[in-house]
């Protein structure tokens, strides 16, 4: 305030009075109370607001933000404060868990159980995948076949040891597909083999489809979708999905990549991915276990060639679509982050945090570029708070989530040093929240499943198939934790959840009779480098005895099950020191 030191004449406010006296009430407005610095007896009258309740209920119409802001509205200032943030008690986590039976009271007495009988795999599997993915897969699999001449004629059943065997080889990794049905032992497959013939995978595999073809809308007409041939099952997915999670509090927003090379208008390039080339989707995902919520595949410009614009602003739109008005704190990079979209989730109760670029249109720190190592910089306005931060280069940072505060973490060093750093408390919920939907690709890629294709829908579908095995594997670890129970880690889900999709399947090509193994015999005429073993399968002509002309009394060839490890040649053992004998000549 000015004023004359001669006769104490007021001479007015200037303008930093002016902009501590607009705080100060807005202060009084949204938290109920004045600054310990404000002067009380000021003969400014400030009317009093309604007292922040911090524990008032989040459905309630009281709790609403008491003003629709807009980007007009915004008035920046370095004099910052706490900023408003209502309590999230919304519903989090499984909706519901499989059913737990009971087993026999004799069990528990003998110490042979506890009481429970815990469900198996694919029941939280079959949570995420209902009846109506597989009566579906079945129906538009066979017309497929009858509309190229084929009769596949498969069943659910098969359908489920088809996707069980094809889990399996997610676990159980070889170069080649057919080698899964080799019979040579040292490949360990015989469970598949048993459990499908190779013949029969691959006409399923060939049939294999999601829509009727026939009745696709051609690019132009009304209802043309560029992922129609997967469209049904996306649907399906998404909103079981939705319905059998409840999200937490932290959501994290980023982009994930289906890998494909092939030949398709939306495929895009990402160098800076561990995929770089590939499908990509929008995923809104758990920031705690990488649950994926909600998901949208990105299929590029729109029909008439224009680029999308604000593309971001509407990916966080859409996927936040069921999780709005109810105080959720979402996170994001730079590529969604703006000053509209704050602004809009503010307005529709959901706060923000995310890295934002310094060009971005409105952003107030564009002019910030380079400041002192540590320094930080704050600019305010309403609840949004911009931050730029110095480390190896200048982090900018927008957030409605938290106030504009330093906090002391430790980091180490190449050298292995550990060092206190302080950071804005913004960017410390920013690394420690966005990481969900990372987390997720991580534990799909683990025993990631499905074959290459020349079909571009198909990596999708197998992506649809490994994210549900991912959630269903979150829901089975928060139940296990639940009833105190030590849960399988993944691998150990993933093989019980094929062994549950397979079932009790046989071929009907497969052997019953156990094959004879290869067994090393053991004889001194051994010569050296050439043993005489003992061969898998039925019994074929000795070589030599063949050469001699010599015949068993039936007339037939005489036959040996043993022969040559190296010549690869079945001989008699007494055939065996002279056909080497002979060679040797």
């Amino acid at each position: 305030m000015a004023s004359s030191d001669s006769d104490g004449d007021f001479d007015g406010f200037d303008a930093y009075d002016v902009e501590c006296a607009e705080l100060k009430q807005k202060e009084v407005i949204n938290d109920g109370e004045l600054d310990d610095n404000f002067d009380d007896e000021s003969d400014i009258e400030i009317e009093q607001g309604l007292e922040y309740d911090s524990s008032g209920d989040s459905s309630s119409e009281n709790d609403d933000f008491e003003d629709v802001l807009n980007r007009d509205d915004l008035e920046w200032s370095q004099i910052t404060r706490k900023v408003i943030i209502k309590r999230f008690s919304a519903k989090q986590g499984p909706t519901n868990f499989p059913n737990v039976g009971q087993i026999d009271i004799e069990s528990m007495i003998d110490g042979a159980g506890d009481g429970f009988k815990l469900p198996p795999a694919s029941a939280y599997f079959d949570q995420l995948i209902p009846n109506t993915f597989w009566e579906t897969l079945k129906l538009e699999t066979n017309r497929y076949s009858s509309q190229n001449g084929r009769n596949v004629n498969i069943s659910v059943g098969e359908l489920k040891t088809f996707i069980g065997i094809t889990m399996l080889m997610g676990l159980i990794v070889l170069p080649s597909l057919k080698q899964y049905w080799l019979s040579d032992p040292s490949l360990n497959s015989d469970f598949i083999r048993k459990c499908m013939s190779r013949d029969r995978y691959f006409a399923i595999q060939r049939d294999l489809h999601l829509t009727d073809s026939t009745k696709q809308p051609a690019k132009g007409e009304d209802g043309f979708d560029r992922l129609y041939k997967v469209r049904p099952m996306i649907d399906m997915c998404k909103k079981s999905f939705r319905e059998q999670y409840d999200p937490p509090q932290n959501i994290s927003i980023d982009e994930g990549m289906v890998k494909y090379k092939g030949r398709l208008g939306f495929v895009q390039y990402m160098p800076m991915k561990p995929t770089k080339r590939g499908i990509k989707v929008w995923i809104a995902a758990a920031s705690d276990t990488g649950y994926v919520h909600a998901f949208n595949v990105y299929t590029g410009k729109s029909l008439d060639g224009v680029q999308e614009k604000n593309l971001g602003h509407k990916v966080v739109m859409d996927l936040m679509e069921t999780m709005l008005y109810e105080y959720r704190h979402v996170y994001f990079d730079n590529f969604f982050t703006s000053i509209d979209l704050a602004i809009e989730l503010l307005n529709k109760k959901t706060y923000c945090c995310g890295t934002i670029r310094s060009n971005r249109k409105y952003y107030p720190l564009s002019h910030v570029h380079k400041l002192a190592k540590g320094s930080t910089k704050f600019i305010q306005s309403n609840n949004l708070i911009a931050t730029a931060w110095q480390d190896k280069k200048t982090v900018h940072i927008l957030s409605t989530n938290c106030d504009a505060e330093m906090s002391v973490v430790q980091r180490r060093t190449r050298a292995g040093i550990i060092e206190n750093v302080s950071k804005p408390l913004c960017i410390i919920n920013y690394n420690k929240c966005m990481g969900g939907v990372d987390l997720g690709d991580q534990l799909r890629q683990y025993y990631s499943f499905g074959r290459t294709s020349l079909k571009w829908w198909r990596y999708l579908f197998y992506f649809l198939l490994n994210v549900a095995c991912v959630n269903s594997f979150l829901i089975y670890k928060l139940h296990m934790k639940a009833l105190g129970k030590t849960p399988m880690t993944q691998l150990e889900f993933r093989h019980s959840l094929a062994k549950c999709l397979i079932g009790g399947a046989v071929s009907k090509s497969y052997r019953r009779t156990p094959k004879r193994k290869l067994e090393n015999v053991f004889d001194e005429s051994n010569i050296s480098g050439h043993s005489l073993v003992h061969f898998s399968g039925r019994k074929r002509v000795c070589v030599l005895c063949s050469a001699s002309g010599k015949r068993a009394p039936s007339g037939r060839g005489i036959q040996s099950s043993f022969g040559c490890n190296i010549c690869s040649v079945n001989l008699c053992k007494t055939c065996f020191p002279l056909y080497h004998a002979s060679q040797s000549k």
